[in-house]
């Protein structure tokens, strides 16, 4: 599960040229104080007077930065993401909000942010590929004890997680697969630290969630009960990758730690799939948050 460290580079030294000093014509009978002095005069005539010209060029060229932000990565293509290995060309920046709460930021590639964005941006995928919230209600006529949740009646989350969810298609898949170095580079960060964690072994499948203004999730643990079937019971860490972050509102809020997280797109949350751990995210009040979610196992 872990990314494997790449071979380490060996720089190799080049060939160096050797120049022979410029050669001198030797006089019959000169003495060799004379050949010396001679040399020496020769050498102190080659050497050219230093430019006292001032540098005019460096300062009429005005700089140029050549990092991309995401406002000019609109007009990527599929074809500028699909080598990626998700990873960012920014040294990434390693935060421990509380003991147990990591967060790493610029760990993402900020092309692959840019066309996930496009493509969840792109006219009619918006209605196509979310869908809201479901949550299930039992029916009031069955027995509590025998109630099963997997009968009951689906209806849209309003009180517990108000927020869209994607529904896989062949794009997000990809997609999703190019975000598993960087996911997995930060789950190496956090195990650096609590090396007990190093027993994850598998993740499951990513989900995207989308919290538009009034959206919330409310205080929630991100693992189930032992008598669960599901994977949730197996869950060890909890990975939230950034794709958006609204401009008010939206924030990871971990109760129990007392720490509030306004994560930037690109970043990655990591922390313990547990009971001690519960959190909610605050209702978004101006612009969009969007994250991909993951379990460690």
């Amino acid at each position: 599960m872990m990314a494997e460290s790449g071979a380490s580079k060996k720089k190799t030294r080049s060939a160096v040229e050797i120049v022979e000093p410029p050669s001198v014509n030797e006089s019959p009978g000169d003495s060799d104080v004379e050949q010396v002095e001679r040399v020496r005069d020769s050498a102190t005539d080659t050497v050219p007077e230093p430019d006292t010209e001032p540098d005019t060029l460096s300062k009429d060229v005005p700089q140029v930065s050549t990092k991309r932000t995401l406002d000019d990565l609109d007009d990527l293509e599929e074809s500028d993401v699909e080598n990626s290995d998700g990873l960012s060309d920014i040294d990434d920046d390693v935060e421990w909000t509380c003991s147990t709460v990591m967060c790493v930021s610029d760990a993402v590639d900020a092309k692959l942010i840019a066309y996930f964005k496009k493509y969840l941006d792109k006219p009619g995928n918006s209605g196509r590929i979310f869908q809201p919230s479901m949550m299930t209600v039992s029916n009031e006529n069955e027995d509590e004890e025998d109630e099963d949740l997997s009968n009951g009646e689906q209806m849209v989350d309003t009180e517990y997680r108000k927020c869209a969810v994607a529904k896989d298609t062949n794009t997000l898949n990809k997609l999703f697969n190019m975000l598993d170095d960087a996911v997995d580079s930060a789950v190496d960060k956090f195990v650096e630290k609590y090396q007990f964690f190093s027993i994850v072994s598998t993740k499951e499948d990513y989900t995207l969630l989308k919290f538009e203004e009034e959206d919330f999730y409310a205080e929630h643990i991100e693992c189930t009960g032992l008598n669960d079937d599901s994977d949730g019971a197996s869950r060890r860490l909890c990975v939230y990758v950034v794709l958006e972050a609204p401009e008010e509102g939206g924030d990871f809020e971990f109760l129990y730690q007392g720490c509030n997280i306004s994560a930037a797109p690109g970043s990655i949350i990591v922390f313990p799939a547990c009971p001690l751990h519960p959190m909610k995210i605050s209702g978004v009040e101006q612009g969009r948050l969007m994250f991909v979610t993951n379990y460690i196992l």
